[in-house]
């Protein structure tokens, strides 16, 4: 089969997060197209079908996409489907990084991000809480480290910010109590993820 640049971004995409599924690809490699996941659904069959890669039945309903057969758990699903629905929602995504750890406070974020969204910037950092709870404690101990702080001061010239948690889980009601940080609590639907853009 013809290697174009979608083939490209969407093999690099596996390499670098390990799986894709057609309403990943479509948010991602076929953003702002129309009939976008009717694209992202036959680049991918014919991937496949000139042994680019294979797939496999994940849910009831959908299908991943792999080079080499590799078990996807569901945390990591999650958290790979969160951020195609954030990339398709703002301008630009500067960075991404999976399970980010921060050496002065020995914490780690499942993910992290900063994205762009007109003029502006905004960064998050992500908890995928499918077989656990993030526990208040671990946030303000981050909080309290100012290593984050410290990571933007340095990197972006910006004083005292600390990134919106979004923590996503079965409920989506996940609460904290007298915090000094901004959260966000999201289901596995990302219910209300529109909060985030300009949050």
């Amino acid at each position: 089969m013809r290697i174009n640049e979608n083939t490209k971004d969407i093999l690099s995409f596996i390499e670098k997060y390990g799986f894709i599924t057609a309403k990943i690809c479509s948010r991602i490699v076929y953003k702002n197209c129309k009939q976008s996941y009717n694209l992202a659904s036959r680049k991918l069959l014919k991937m496949e079908q000139g042994g680019l890669l294979q797939r496999y039945l994940y849910s009831s309903n959908e299908y991943i996409y792999q080079i080499n057969k590799k078990h996807i758990t569901a945390h990591k699903y999650y958290l790979i489907d969160f951020y195609s629905r954030l990339h398709e929602k703002v301008d630009s995504v500067e960075l991404f990084e999976v399970e980010k750890s921060w050496k002065i406070s020995k914490k780690r974020n499942d993910g992290f991000i900063i994205y762009k969204k007109g003029d502006s910037f905004y960064s998050l950092l992500i908890e995928i809480d499918y077989s656990h709870f993030t526990s208040k404690e671990k946030l303000e101990s981050l909080y309290e480290s100012k290593e984050v702080q410290k990571y933007f001061k340095d990197n972006y010239s910006v004083l005292d910010y600390f990134p919106t948690v979004v923590v996503i889980s079965m409920s989506g009601n996940t609460k904290y109590k007298n915090v000094e940080f901004d959260y966000l609590s999201l289901d596995f639907n990302f219910t209300n993820i529109d909060k985030l853009i300009g949050a």
